[in-house]
């Protein structure tokens, strides 16, 4: 937000990092069978599944980065304010991708995935009502720079503010895949790519 082009945005002065990983189990549907009889060697494939992943938000402090959960920016932990919010979160992945076969029995694809999250705090921004003072007082001074850095005089009463919007947070992100199949069949035939047999 800090170096964005839009201004009741920028005007917050927010900005963030936040490392994410993530533990994913997916169903997967492709639309059609490599290696099929017309001689396709290239298929799409979607997919949808849950996942568990853990985050942590930070923000930019002149040269360093600082972890904000713990610094309760949105007075988090303070009475009349909300818990502080948890850094393990599910989340529901969808996304879509494309496989090809580079040599029998190898795939590589290329896809694109979506996450709908069920937190609000992936920036560590929420639709809560902050005031200023409260954080100052209660979490410390780092917490209050970070909870709002347009605000310079420190003496300041009674400051009132929201830092963000009501919505969940979504995350995307694109990957690459090398897939092996194992067992006795014959690789890629006309009826697919050969499967692992037990």
């Amino acid at each position: 937000d800090a170096e964005d082009g839009v201004s009741n945005d920028k005007d917050r002065g927010l900005n963030f990092r936040t490392p994410i990983t993530e533990l994913a189990l997916t169903a997967e549907w492709n639309i059609f069978r490599l290696g099929n009889p017309s001689g396709l060697q290239f298929a799409p494939y979607l997919f949808a599944g849950g996942s568990v992943f853990r985050f942590n938000p930070e923000g930019r402090l002149e040269d360093n980065w600082v972890e904000l959960q713990p610094l309760g920016t949105e007075g988090q932990g303070l009475p009349g304010y909300d818990e502080p919010y948890s850094l393990t979160q599910v989340a529901i992945p969808v996304g879509a991708g494309l496989k090809f076969i580079i040599k029998e029995r190898v795939t590589i694809g290329l896809e694109v995935g979506f996450r709908k999250t069920f937190t609000d705090y992936l920036d560590d921004v929420s639709s809560r009502t902050v005031n200023y003072l409260d954080v100052l007082s209660g979490n410390g001074s780092l917490a209050a720079q970070l909870s709002n850095p347009t605000i310079k005089d420190p003496e300041v009463v009674d400051f009132t503010y929201v830092r963000g919007g009501d919505s969940l947070d979504a995350y995307l992100f694109g990957g690459v895949t090398l897939s092996f199949a194992f067992g006795q069949g014959s690789g890629v035939d006309g009826r697919g790519i050969g499967c692992p047999t037990f």
